[in-house]
């Protein structure tokens, strides 16, 4: 098995890994960037387009804001990340604070087949994010996990409990973890 972990920019969002239905394809998920559009029925150009401007967006502000990662060419896996004041999407938990202007968001860290899971996949994504966050000055690495349901794009909690992660701010079904890097790394 031959892996590529590749940065994510306005380009290479339409090689991430696609899954179920349109338009909820990596490449074409608002959710993040602009909950207000996220399930509303709009053409895939347009999607596309609106992806490509965010992640641009982004770039401007920061040297990098996520990895695709590629197994013998196939793009398995999608990481994006960035700091929670650039995330409009963090509207849709009215059960959270907002989460510490110190930490860095991973906003989604997902593999869409099971198969890929497992793999070390994940782990080196995590990786890539707690390198970037520690390279950039940030106190922590903060995400929203899933209790119960492992099709979260930003993984379940027991995955991020496991490599040091703690509950900052509990909720029955997404609480926010963190990994604090001024103690652990």
């Amino acid at each position: 098995m031959e892996s590529l972990i590749e940065e994510l920019t306005e380009d290479s969002i339409t090689r991430a890994p696609q899954f179920a239905v349109y338009p909820f394809s990596c490449s074409y998920c608002l959710f993040w960037e602009r909950p207000e559009d996220f399930r509303k029925p709009v053409d895939r150009e347009t999607f596309l387009l609106r992806k490509r401007a965010f992640i641009q967006s982004l770039r401007k502000s920061s040297d990098s804001c996520g990895k695709i990662a590629f197994v013998n060419g196939k793009a398995v896996a999608y990481l994006l990340y960035a700091s929670p004041a650039l995330l409009p999407g963090l509207s849709n938990y009215d059960h959270l604070v907002v989460p510490d202007g110190d930490s860095l968001f991973l906003a989604c860290l997902f593999i869409p087949e099971r198969r890929f899971r497992g793999t070390g996949i994940a782990d080196e994504l995590l990786n890539c994010t707690i390198g970037y966050a520690l390279k950039h000055s940030y106190r922590a690495v903060e995400t929203i996990a899933r209790r119960g349901y492992d099709e979260n794009p930003s993984g379940p909690v027991r995955f991020y409990e496991k490599r040091g992660f703690s509950i900052a701010q509990d909720h029955e079904e997404f609480p926010l973890v963190r990994l604090d890097l001024t103690q652990s790394h």
